[in-house]
């Protein structure tokens, strides 16, 4: 998971990448050590694994589209209910910038997911849901801002060029 870009947001954007992807191929390690267990205080502990690493992608998905809000947008939402409302944000155009997610609700799934997995206060989470909800992250929340991602460094990079040609034009045209 990488947008190749020289643009610092990008850079940022990568290592937040990064951090999703470790903690996704985390998640699945366990997923895969899970299929041969039997027990259930064991089969809990590997979910206690698979949780956190899921509340880590949302998070890491959360602060990109904070710091794209930040950087392109000029805001961030803040207040009560600032997750939805920066969800709400991101998938909309504006003139600086195309949508940066499409069809959220599974992404507002994994944001309740991570809200669940906070308030818990120790109850045990279910084990069917907790790998159903790593198979929606890893098939489709993720690929979906990655390629929602590139549409945007696309754009973006078109933007800037087109600027810079404006401005070069405007130079050129203006008598010494």
């Amino acid at each position: 998971m990488r947008i190749n870009s020289p643009d610092p947001l990008f850079s940022r954007i990568n290592a937040s990448l990064l951090r999703i992807n470790d903690d996704l191929s985390h998640a699945k390690a366990i997923r895969e050590a899970m299929k041969d267990v039997k027990s259930d205080l064991i089969m809990s502990g590997l979910d206690d694994s698979i949780g956190p690493s899921l509340h880590n992608v949302f998070c890491g998905i959360e602060d990109i589209l904070g710091d794209i809000a930040e950087t392109v947008d000029g805001e961030k939402p803040f207040g009560g209910g600032w997750h939805s409302k920066l969800l709400d944000q991101m998938s909309h155009p504006t003139s600086l910038r195309p949508a940066v997610i499409e069809n959220d609700e599974e992404l507002r799934d994994l944001m309740r997911f991570r809200h669940v997995f906070r308030k818990t206060y120790g109850k045990p989470l279910r084990h069917e849901e907790i790998l159903a909800r790593l198979t929606v992250t890893d098939e489709t929340i993720l690929p979906n801002p990655l390629s929602a991602l590139q549409v945007f460094r696309s754009f973006l990079e078109t933007s800037t060029q087109e600027t810079s040609t404006e401005s070069n034009e405007s130079e050129s045209a203006t008598p010494p």
